[in-house]
């Protein structure tokens, strides 16, 4: 009995020793108009939506290799805005303007699509492809595994 306790005290011990690595995913913070109290108050719109909701929604459809957020101060490698603009016309169109910005705040993507669904498909484009070319190749084998040459 003591030998397996002291067994599973060993394996906890050491797994909590080895270093934790760099996540699987990106973790994006995403923003919308008419998520602040500022925006929707200054909106000429009582039933204006919150665009961040909707974008929220697109991107666990279209985008499950990575994760969402609205903690500001989270560790996060993405931040995502979107900007829907006033709809117009017979078919109520509106241009949504997507921008991606890496931790440092550096613009890394813009574009303008259509819908809210086309931008939030458009910005996990352009995340995933940020983050292969910035995430570092896996080995075959573990780095602690390696043998000194």
């Amino acid at each position: 009995m003591n030998t397996v306790v002291i067994a599973v005290a060993v394996v906890v011990l050491a797994g909590s020793a080895i270093p934790q690595s760099a996540p699987a995913h990106p973790i994006v913070f995403i923003e919308g108009n008419g998520s602040e109290p500022e925006a929707a108050h200054e909106t000429q719109h009582v039933r204006r939506d919150d665009q961040t909701m909707e974008l929220a929604r697109h991107l666990l459809k279209a985008c499950p290799e990575i994760s969402i957020t609205r903690k500001e101060d989270a560790d996060i490698d993405y931040s995502l805005l979107l900007n829907r603009g006033d709809e117009y016309g017979i078919f109520k169109n509106a241009v949504s303007q997507v921008m991606l910005l890496d931790r440092d705040k550096n613009v890394l993507y813009s574009n303008k699509e259509g819908t809210v669904s086309r931008a939030a498909k458009d910005g996990c484009r352009a995340i995933l492809e940020d983050w292969k070319k910035r995430r570092p190749a896996r080995t075959a084998e573990p780095l602690w595994n390696k043998q000194n040459q």
